[in-house]
């Protein structure tokens, strides 16, 4: 397979972008109405489909890590300057780390309330009254790890399009698959 370069990212690493990506948003966007949810089918329904999402997160986001692991970060363009190459750095990290430690935490919740684990209808874990964790502390670092995750997506959003409509540096067209016309800026 090849890797990424300074001038052009490989095929692997825009497919786990931008599908992580959609997972990512789909995600909290489906778990963002859950709590104001009124007991019943419905918000069990939601809560399933949330976890669902969430097994298919963490299983991106694993794949995503050990690509990194094994090809590394893509290369910043030279003309970033040593405290944005430090935020994307952070950005980067954070994100990766909350792909897969969100879903853990959502996990270990959806068990510690006493529901099963299915993923879109296949059961995993089945549901158990078995206490082993505190609950307010993994929804707390849920609910935090949420917001986080939230906060590094608007920075990577917003650095992207300072990227592409102020500095029109090129990273952003590296994202879609676009190989960088000069790989000295």
């Amino acid at each position: 397979m090849p890797a990424d370069t300074r001038a052009r990212l490989s095929r692997v690493s825009i497919v786990l972008h931008w599908t992580t990506a959609v997972l990512v948003i789909a995600t909290v966007v489906a778990g963002s109405p859950l709590d104001d949810m009124p007991d019943g089918a419905a918000r069990l329904d939601a809560i399933a489909f949330h976890i669902s999402l969430g097994l298919t997160v963490l299983a991106w986001g694993l794949a995503r890590g050990l690509w990194r692991l094994s090809n590394g970060m893509p290369v910043p363009l030279k003309s970033y300057n040593a405290a944005t190459r430090l935020i994307s750095k952070v950005v980067r990290y954070g994100m990766l780390f909350l792909s897969v430690a969100l879903p853990i935490t959502g996990i270990l919740m959806a068990t510690e309330k006493g529901y099963g684990i299915r993923f879109f209808g296949i059961e995993l874990i089945k549901a158990s009254e078995d206490k082993l964790l505190n609950i307010t502390t993994l929804q707390t670092a849920h609910q935090i790890g949420a917001w986080t995750m939230v906060v590094f997506i608007a920075i990577h959003v917003a650095a992207s399009l300072k990227a592409l409509l102020v500095d029109r540096d090129g990273s952003f067209p590296r994202m879609l698959g676009a190989t960088l016309r000069s790989t000295t800026e």
